[in-house]
């Protein structure tokens, strides 16, 4: 988590040069940053619990990289689908996968800190979703976007479960002692993601006139035309 929490950083740092390129109001750009400010010290936090348990907190985070533009559509479009993965469906699987974590966690210690991830992934994935909200208009006015947007979910959808829904082959169910102090259950992943893909983030996405279901059923990593 240490390690990843960093790295997601990069994610939103480039979410907000997105938003700044289409000028978007100051209170989007300056939640995004801190957004990234958030992910840096969940690291941070992560670390905390690695040392108290005894082991060296050290990583070696994966070069940051932007990621490739969207040449088949304009800046706000783009900016869309940026918050769409980044928040609408990454970070709303992340604070369901959190929120059953904190249930299960019994230390005291990881609890307070799983707590603390828990309210910001909260806000990075509500974010997501105001920020459609106040595009509502904009996004009725073009429906061809919103048709483009689906056709971007088919490969979203797709590279998002590859990314976040897939159960490693090594995976083992957790003992007792490790559920107590907050692990991951990595045998749970796909059924974590599913759930929460189902429930939330397509229900979600639908009220903004998008076939996000459709796009969930055809999803592909192969971009569709």
């Amino acid at each position: 988590m240490m390690k990843t929490e960093y790295e997601s950083a990069a994610v939103f740092i480039d979410m907000a040069m997105q938003v700044r390129v289409i000028n978007d109001p100051l209170d989007v750009q300056a939640v995004v940053l801190r957004m990234a400010q958030d992910e840096l010290r969940h690291a941070a936090i992560a670390a905390r619990v690695v040392t108290a348990l005894g082991a060296e907190a050290r990583i070696q985070p994966a070069a940051p990289r932007r990621a490739p533009p969207h040449r088949d559509c304009g800046p706000e479009e783009s900016a869309l689908r940026a918050v769409i993965f980044g928040c609408c469906l990454s970070e709303t699987v992340n604070a369901a996968r959190l929120a059953k974590r904190y249930a299960e966690t019994a230390d005291p210690f990881v609890k307070n800190a799983v707590r603390a991830l828990l309210a910001d992934e909260r806000l990075h994935a509500q974010f997501g979703f105001y920020y459609l909200e106040s595009r509502r208009t904009w996004l009725a006015a073009r429906p061809e976007v919103c048709r483009s947007l689906e056709r971007y979910l088919h490969f979203g959808f797709a590279a998002l479960e590859r990314q976040m829904g897939a159960v490693p082959i090594d995976a083992e169910p957790l003992t007792e002692a490790e559920r107590a102090l907050g692990l991951p259950d990595l045998t749970e992943l796909s059924q974590t993601f599913q759930k929460t893909i189902l429930n939330a983030c397509i229900p979600g996405l639908a009220r903004f006139g998008l076939d996000a279901l459709g796009a969930w059923q055809a999803r592909s990593l192969t971009p569709r035309e």
